[in-house]
């Protein structure tokens, strides 16, 4: 269902733009409801509302005040659900996020060259690429090697699983950083 959402608002952002009239109020809140729900789904889109806003507020040949008005319009349902989704996770887990998983996230891709990672995530590698390898002989690929190892990783650390993801987010990043090749 989340690719069909993100088609969904896509489809709608060149259908509405692809008029010859200027969309009306009520396309540009549809826009936002489906960029909304595509964030919801897929924290990875949180860039899509505002690439749209700011390519509709300033490439229609609109007045300044329309402009505002449609943005605004667009911008409601992105706010308020965001916002309500925000307000949920800081409640849950004591921070203010749409995901915690941006380092579960990254592994998954940065799991395929994890041997670059530096040593002090010996442990976490140890387990990631036993889990990687299992993967690459069972099913050919390394999908998924992250999900395998999370049980273990918890354990294995004794962080809760938002702290497991700061530090695999940590990881991850001066992994990239030290061999921004392969990622």
């Amino acid at each position: 269902i989340q690719p069909i959402k993100s088609k969904v608002s896509v489809y709608l952002f060149f259908k509405i733009l692809a008029k010859n009239e200027i969309p009306n109020w009520k396309e540009f809140f549809v826009l936002g409801l489906a960029c909304s729900l595509c964030v919801l789904t897929r924290p990875q889109f949180q860039i899509l509302p505002v690439i749209i806003f700011f390519f509709a507020a300033y490439h229609l040949k609109i007045t300044v005040g329309a402009r505002v008005w449609k943005s605004a319009v667009f911008l409601i349902p992105v706010i308020i659900s965001l916002g309500l989704w925000v307000d949920f996770q800081h409640r849950r887990i004591g921070r203010y996020a749409v995901t915690v998983d941006l380092g579960a996230d990254l592994t998954n891709h940065t799991v395929k060259f994890i041997e670059y990672a530096p040593e002090r995530y010996d442990e976490i590698k140890k387990v990631l690429i036993k889990n990687r390898n299992f993967k690459l002989r069972t099913k050919g690929e390394t999908y998924n090697s992250m999900a395998a190892s999370m049980p273990e990783l918890l354990e294995l650390t004794g962080l809760s699983y938002p702290e497991l993801c700061d530090k695999l987010k940590e990881m991850n990043l001066e992994t990239i950083g030290k061999a921004p090749v392969p990622y």
